[in-house]
């Protein structure tokens, strides 16, 4: 149970930091 816990915020924690990277490779073109 843990271990799924560790891996689902590991997931978000690098789904959020794709996103923002996202946003700051495209700002410019915004």
């Amino acid at each position: 149970s843990g271990l799924v816990l560790l891996q689902a915020s590991l997931i978000a924690s690098a789904g959020s930091w794709v996103c923002i990277r996202r946003d700051w490779l495209f700002s410019p073109l915004i």
